[in-house]
This record gives structure tokens, sequence and C-alpha cells, in this order.
């Protein structure tokens, strides 16, 4: 049980810096590889980003709430 949780913190910190990764490649530069001063959500994936909230979305629904007596081993 304990190996598992490891590994889904894991996990999550590797999605998380992906995410980080990507959202500092959209932020517009005036660096050497800038394309020329372009808008960085020029292509942003717009479908891409309402899938991901609507799927959050649903999975935020889709979870039971916790009773107040529910304790965490």
């Amino acid at each position: 049980m304990r190996s598992s949780a490891w590994a889904v913190c894991a996990v999550v910190l590797i999605v998380a810096a992906f995410g980080f990764m990507t959202l500092l490649c959209r932020l517009p530069s005036s660096g050497r590889h800038s394309q020329g001063g372009a808008a960085a959500d020029r292509h942003f994936p717009l479908t891409a980003v309402v899938a991901h909230g609507a799927t959050a979305g649903v999975y935020d629904r889709a979870q039971p709430p916790m009773s107040e007596d529910a304790t965490v081993r």
C-alpha cells in the first residue's frame, strides 16, 4: 500500500512538471527562439483545454462525499 502511494506521488509530480513546462512554453518572450512576437495563445489547443476541464468536472462529480466519521490511516 505504501509503495503504491509513493508511485502515485511520483506520477503526480511528473505530470505537474509537464504541465509547468507547457505553461512556460506558452508564455510570450523575446528570446532567441521566439516566433517574431506572435501571441502565445494563437495556436492554443482550445479543444484540449475544454476536454480537460470537462473531464475534471465529471471526475469531481463522480467522487462520493466523505463522511464526517471517516478516518485516514
